[in-house]
């Protein structure tokens, strides 16, 4: 599953109890930060709320995340190089 062209799941359905790759390649990664982090939650309130750390790999920043529920997924990025605030 491919989001706008930056952002990439393995798998062309998403479902609770599986474990897919993510890639993101979007505006964070121009900064060359050691590491992006995915913040995400399920359903309208983000419930089980969650961040997962992203490495930079040969084709963006990848990391693996194992679906919890078969809700909607809510997410977005944030860089080690710039902080919440």
């Amino acid at each position: 599953m491919n989001i706008l062209g930056v952002i990439h799941f393995d798998g062309a359905k998403l479902f609770a109890g599986q474990t897919s790759k993510i890639i993101y390649k979007g505006d964070l990664c121009n900064d060359c930060p050691e590491n992006i982090y995915m913040h995400y939650g399920y359903g309208y309130n983000w419930d089980n709320l969650q961040e997962l750390k992203l490495v930079k790999g040969p084709n963006g920043y990848e990391g693996d995340i194992t679906f919890i529920k078969s809700d909607d997924l809510n997410f977005c990025f944030r860089s080690s190089n710039r902080k919440m605030g």
